[in-house]
């Protein structure tokens, strides 16, 4: 018996480390989307007609000061020649500083030597702000001319931890790859800049990508067992760690009960042995119900994150529109237009959900919704790729759903299929209605889903596209057709796929303002 109860004790204490291990995993993950969004913004920067040479800096100085206003974790953002020398730049807060001076001059003269872009360490501006330098090459005909980097602030990443609601007693540290914290949530004020305890160096010098340690905090020396993860992309370093007391707590527990089971009688002994081992179970069920909802809510945070990232680059691809349209008119310009005000506004009401907000019905008429969306989306798909429209002209189609999610599912299905299909083929979209149901249903002449997985493909995180797939749309369609009181099924051939999804008809009467 007593074997078996130190068998659970341990199990419990390796469910801890688990459960560092993995919250260490899920804020790396986020730490990696956060500066892979940073180096998107700073790549399309660089992709701006302004910076082919000669650069206009008038123009760019302007465009870059109404950028910058939208993003208050930005520093500054400068432009650099071959020679090493800035042509200007942009701050966020007051004037810019006089001192053209490089700081951190490794990671630029890394992106000049390799046409790479490159994310900095961690350093002290001017200012007193820390901040880390993210890199782009400006590459015109094959060749490095300048190099825009983009001094994203540290308190970002402070602000990223704050999402997590680590408990005050625990400590989490964000280390850039040479161990210098950049974010913490205890003292940061404090700590940002200093190196991480040797422990921690000690445990990343084992070259293990993630693992387990007791260390020091370095401000006020508590004791903690902490568990870190290394970002393969970034090769930044995320710690979480616990109070010791609170790790061994189970121990503390098990001698208390130990020395009542040896002052009573054997039976009550027992008795509390298989209470422990309840608890135990009790236990373990609580920390998989809360990595399953850590993982929902890195789900939230991540469509939260994208919308705000997209929503930044449809206003880069707004402002061109504004320079062509000073020199020309053409009917593709109102076209983009149309189609960055469409995706601004799927990104706001995407913010709206990933902070909470529910869906809102209407009615609408399936199929003069379906036509425009297609009519729409007819530009972003393959040449190669055809699509017919066979909607039921004898019966009127209103449906209530959310417009917004109900563009989100058809897009996210043409999009499936066009990528099955990469050798061109025929999607077909077709509505009947039937009594009171009205089925809507796409069907490509891809390759088909494997009959081992279909039963896989509406679970979140799920994907076959591997690197290039989220695994997020799949389910998003599934769940907005069950809270529109429908059903979709799905049966897929080895010459194609095709999903039907069903509604309960609706009267227009019930149109929303």
């Amino acid at each position: 018996m007593g074997a078996s109860l130190f068998d659970s004790l341990k199990r419990q204490r390796t469910l801890i480390e688990n459960e560092l291990i993995n919250k260490a995993r899920l804020i790396s993950d986020d730490v990696d989307e956060e500066l892979r969004a940073q180096v998107d913004f700073a790549r399309a920067f660089a992709d701006l007609p302004a910076l082919d040479t000669p650069a206009d800096i008038d123009y760019l100085v302007k465009f870059l000061n109404r950028t910058i206003q939208h993003e208050p974790f930005w520093l500054v953002i400068n432009v650099f020649d071959p020679e090493e020398k800035m042509l200007f730049v942009v701050a966020n807060e007051g004037k810019p500083p006089e001192s053209r001076k490089v700081i951190e001059g490794q990671s630029l003269r890394r992106v000049i030597d390799t046409g790479k872009l490159s994310i900095g360490m961690l350093v002290q501006g001017p200012s007193g702000n820390w901040g880390i330098p993210i890199r782009v090459p400006v590459i015109r005909d094959g060749k490095v001319i300048y190099v825009l980097s983009i001094v994203l602030k540290a308190g970002a990443f402070n602000a990223l931890l704050a999402t997590w609601n680590i408990p005050p007693e625990w400590n989490a540290v964000v280390a850039d790859q040479n161990g210098l914290i950049v974010a913490r949530t205890r003292s940061p004020e404090t700590t940002v800049g200093k190196s991480i305890s040797a422990d921690a160096l000690a445990a990343l010098k084992t070259g293990k990508s993630n693992g387990v340690y007791i260390g020091k905090t370095i401000d006020v020396g508590d004791q903690f067992v902490a568990a870190y993860q290394v970002s393969p992309i970034s090769r930044w370093s995320i710690h979480v760690g616990i109070p010791i007391a609170e790790y061994y707590r189970p121990i503390v527990r098990l001698k208390l009960v130990l020395g009542i089971g040896g002052f009573i009688a054997i039976s009550l002994g027992v008795f509390f042995i298989l209470l422990l081992i309840k608890e135990l179970r009790r236990r373990q069920r609580e920390l998989q119900v809360l990595g399953q909802k850590q993982r929902l809510e890195s789900l939230g945070e991540l469509t939260g994150r994208l919308a705000h990232d997209v929503n930044n680059l449809l206003f880069v691809i707004s402002g061109n529109v504004d320079i062509m349209e000073a020199t020309q008119r053409s009917p593709r310009l109102d076209a983009i237009r149309n189609a960055v005000a469409r995706g601004m506004k799927l990104t706001s009401d995407l913010l709206i959900l990933s902070r909470g907000g529910g869906s809102k019905p209407q009615i609408i008429e399936l199929r003069e919704h379906v036509y425009k969306l297609i009519s729409t989306a007819e530009v972003t798909i393959p040449k190669n790729i055809h699509i017919t429209c066979d909607l039921d002209r004898q019966n009127s189609l209103y449906i209530a759903v959310d417009p917004v999610q109900f563009e989100l599912a058809i897009l996210n299905l043409i999009r499936n299929a066009c990528d099955a299909m990469l050798d061109g083929g025929l999607i077909e979209v077709i509505a009947r209605k039937e009594e009171e149901i009205i089925s809507f249903t796409i069907s490509d002449t891809g390759h088909g889903i494997p009959p081992n997985i279909l039963h896989h493909i509406f679970e979140p995180f799920f994907t076959t596209k591997g690197d290039k797939g989220t695994g997020f749309g799949l389910s998003q369609v599934y769940g907005f057709i069950k809270g529109a009181g429908g059903t979709i099924s799905i049966d897929s051939e080895k010459t194609g796929t095709t999903f039907t999804m069903t509604f309960p008809a609706a009267g227009p009467f019930l149109r929303a303002a």
